[in-house]
C-alpha cells in the first residue's frame, strides 16, 4: 500500500502541477505578443513621424483652384421700346433663350421708368395693355 500511496502523491501532484505549467505558458506567450506589439507600435510611429516631417519640409507648389467653367449663365441683352415714355432700351436677362421660344414673355425692369414691362426678348415686342393705364 504505501507505493499504492506513493504513486497517488505523485498523481495528485502531477495533475497539479500541470494547470501550473499551463499558466505559465499562457503568461508567457501574452508577454510575447505585447512585446511584439510595442515594437510594431514603436516602428510605425518611427515611420509616421518620418513622413510627417518630410511633408512638412517638402514644399508643394499651390495647387490651381478649380474653374467654374460648367453652366454658367450669360446675360443676354435686348432691345425693346418702353411703352410709357416710348424711348429705346436696353435690357438684359440672365437666361438662355433659344429661337423657339419666340411668344415667351419675360418679366423685365425698364431703366427707362422703372415699371416691370413684359417682353419677348428674342423680338423685343412689349406686352401692352392701352386700358391700364389709360
Amino acid at each position: 500500500m504505501n507505493s499504492d500511496q506513493a504513486r497517488k502523491r505523485a498523481e495528485k501532484s502531477f495533475k497539479q502541477e500541470k494547470p501550473a505549467r499551463d499558466g505559465r505558458a499562457a503568461v508567457t506567450e501574452y508577454e510575447v505578443q505585447a512585446v511584439a506589439t510595442r515594437e510594431k507600435t514603436a516602428r510605425l510611429k518611427a515611420l509616421r513621424l518620418a513622413k510627417e516631417a518630410l511633408a512638412q519640409n517638402e514644399h508643394r507648389p499651390a495647387q490651381p483652384t478649380k474653374r467654374r467653367s460648367a453652366r454658367r449663365k450669360q446675360i443676354n441683352r435686348f432691345v425693346y421700346r418702353c411703352p410709357i415714355t416710348g424711348l429705346t432700351v436696353e435690357g438684359q436677362i440672365a437666361d438662355d433663350f433659344s429661337p423657339k421660344e419666340v411668344e415667351t414673355y419675360t418679366a423685365v425692369t425698364c431703366t427707362a421708368c422703372r415699371q416691370v414691362h413684359l417682353v419677348i426678348p428674342k423680338t423685343g415686342k412689349v406686352l401692352w395693355l392701352e386700358d391700364d393705364w389709360g
